[in-house]
């Protein structure tokens, strides 16, 4: 019966994390149809997953947290837009183009990691430094981007 329980409490505290990750879109229509419908901004995150370090250390240090995905689920829609150079981590033609048509637009000098938050009309609202101490550093600065005056 202990066995029981424990193995519950395992699934159930599985299923909470799962529910507390934010979820990461790769299109640019997608995120800006659920911006619109959802009154929400858009949090672009460019990443070289498999090569930059800090992006390892954002992903790790503030994407990863609760505190976080917790803030994202009620405020943010999330774009990624990584370009990672392992052979194994490629992506599809497809979704190269459009990260490539991302970084164009909101990151044309290339910087790694590089958030920037914009509206439904792809209007820039600001770019979130990096890096902060923590999440609620992170936070603070996204606020600062996305509340009302």
């Amino acid at each position: 019966m202990k066995y029981l329980f424990v193995f519950f409490c395992f699934f159930f505290s599985l299923n909470l994390n799962a529910q507390e990750q934010a979820q990461w879109l790769t299109n640019i229509e997608t995120a800006t149809s659920q911006s619109k419908t959802q009154n929400k901004f858009i949090l672009i995150s460019f990443s070289g997953s498999d090569w930059c370090l800090p992006c390892a250390q954002l992903e790790r240090d503030l994407f990863s947290t609760t505190t976080f995905n917790n803030f994202a689920n009620d405020n943010l829609i999330l774009l990624k837009a990584d370009f990672p150079v392992r052979k194994k981590n490629q992506l599809s033609d497809e979704q190269k183009l459009r990260n490539e048509s991302l970084a164009e637009k909101y990151n044309p000098n290339g910087t790694f990691p590089e958030m920037v938050i914009i509206d439904y009309n792809g209007k820039i609202i600001g770019y979130v430094a990096h890096p902060k101490a923590s999440a609620e550093d992170y936070i603070r600065s996204i606020n600062e981007l996305i509340l009302p005056n």
